[in-house]
């Protein structure tokens, strides 16, 4: 038995394949993301509707109803964040998406260079989430792109630790920079969000140590105001750096 609240805020798809003990029944399968389908040998059907409910019997049956209607008012952070890149949310591309991300970011970032005379010798991304927007940004700005940044992968999420002692511990050890790619260089780092911006300044404090001679961040999510209580731990609204800041602020 599966639902989707009536805004659609949370992804949730259908999954459909044959039998694995050989009769010519179907199976179905609910998930979060139609990514976990492929490995269990199962084919997207489609998402749940909002206000949807899903029921799956005991012979194999797949029964649903519209319990209250709904329209779609998705998380963003989804897209920008959570989901992995292989997923189709609300029948939208989250790798798509965040190649539009990048376009409109590399936009941005030519309209300050003629303003500024910002110049760039690199495009870094800060792993995972933003490698497909700062593939894309370096392609429209004609730059080379450099995985500039190792992960440390046994290090979890730093934004919804607990506390700061424990999220500056995990920072520090969360990535690791190759000095190749940053000594005597402008580099421009890109990252998909700025929480409370702890990470990002940890991050441009090692690129610096690394050797760049000029750092620039590029994020691509518009700034987060407000904590999200839908699902997702995140900080209290105190502790959010755009509550109160305008971007060049930040």
């Amino acid at each position: 038995f599966a639902f989707r609240d009536q805004n659609g805020i949370r992804p949730l798809v259908i999954g459909q394949r044959k039998a694995v003990d050989g009769s010519d029944k179907d199976e179905f399968c609910v998930a979060s993301e139609d990514s976990a389908f492929g490995p269990l040998g199962f084919n997207r059907v489609r998402d749940v509707n909002p206000g949807e409910a899903i029921l799956i019997t005991p012979d194999g049956r797949l029964e649903s109803r519209q319990c209250v209607n709904g329209m779609i008012s998705p998380c963003i952070f989804e897209y920008i964040y959570l989901a992995r890149p292989d997923s189709m949310l609300n029948g939208i591309s989250v790798y798509e998406f965040q190649l539009e991300l990048g376009r409109r970011l590399a936009k941005r970032i030519k309209d300050r260079q003629e303003d500024e005379d910002w110049e760039i010798d690199v495009i870094v991304p800060v792993p995972d989430g933003s490698r497909p927007s700062a593939i894309e940004i370096a392609g429209c700005l004609e730059l080379p792109y450099r995985e500039g940044l190792v992960k440390n992968r046994y290090i979890g999420r730093t934004f919804i630790m607990p506390n700061q002692q424990a999220r500056t511990s995990s920072i520090r050890r969360k990535l690791n920079p190759i000095p190749l790619e940053f000594d005597g260089k402008d580099v421009l780092l890109v990252d998909d969000s700025v929480v409370r911006g702890n990470t990002s300044r940890r991050i441009v404090d090692t690129a610096r140590g690394a050797g760049a001679r000029n750092v620039y961040l590029g994020v691509t999510s518009p700034p987060l105001v407000a904590p999200c209580p839908y699902g997702v731990d995140m900080a209290s609204k105190r502790e959010v750096i755009a509550t109160d800041r305008t971007v060049d602020e930040i």
